[in-house]
């Protein structure tokens, strides 16, 4: 087996679903690349693993945090945040395991806005209303996701029905209330956020 590549700027952390530590992956990664999307947050990564398939196992919802070391405060500072979505093992000399993570965005394709099996209706809500009462209702009860800033709509709905995806949802009100980002950040905060030409963060 190759040696592992030497990594002191970053580290890859194996958790279960109930954030206990598994394992260290960093010294055994070999390549790694994430996503943040303006809709949705963290979105997909791909990390490469210089390992056995047999040495390490991979759990449902098995949760893959990613931190940098801080330049300014000093420490890490958490800048991803997934779950395993798949481990797909190379059988070869040098075998290898590619994890295919998913953001916590990505849950809001299984979960399902209605009204006991019905459609489930808003009447005379401005769109921040319908975004909050969604997030309340079917997203921090189901899934490790709270609920963060959601900034203010003008657009009143008169009416408007669901028995759709939360994602097919939210795209749905985004549309309707114009320019906005959302999506489910690194801390596994939701937002939704007017988009603004101030500087909010610099990288």
């Amino acid at each position: 087996m190759p040696d592992a590549i030497s990594a002191t700027t970053y580290n890859i952390e194996l958790r279960d679903k109930n954030g206990n530590l598994k394992a260290y992956l960093t010294p055994f990664v070999s390549n790694v690349n994430w996503e943040w999307n303006r809709i949705g947050g963290c979105g997909s990564c791909s990390i490469t693993l210089q390992k056995g398939y047999r040495d390490i196992t991979f759990d449902a919802r098995d949760d893959v945090q990613i931190r940098v070391k801080d330049l300014v405060n000093g420490g890490s500072r958490l800048v991803y945040r997934g779950y395993v979505a798949n481990a797909v093992p190379t059988l070869d000399r040098n075998e290898k395991i590619v994890l295919q993570v998913r953001g916590y965005f990505d849950l809001f394709k299984k979960l399902i806005v209605h009204d006991t099996g019905d459609k489930k209706t808003y009447t005379a809500d401005y769109i921040h209303e319908i975004v909050d009462d969604i997030i309340d209702t079917f997203v921090v009860s189901d899934t490790p996701v709270t609920k963060g800033t959601i900034d203010e709509s003008t657009f009143e709905a008169d009416s408007i029905q669901f028995l759709t995806t939360v994602e097919d949802a939210l795209n749905t009100l985004a549309q309707l209330a114009g320019d906005v980002e959302y999506g489910v950040d690194e801390d596994l905060v939701f937002f939704w956020r007017n988009e603004s030409t101030s500087i909010r963060k610099r990288f």
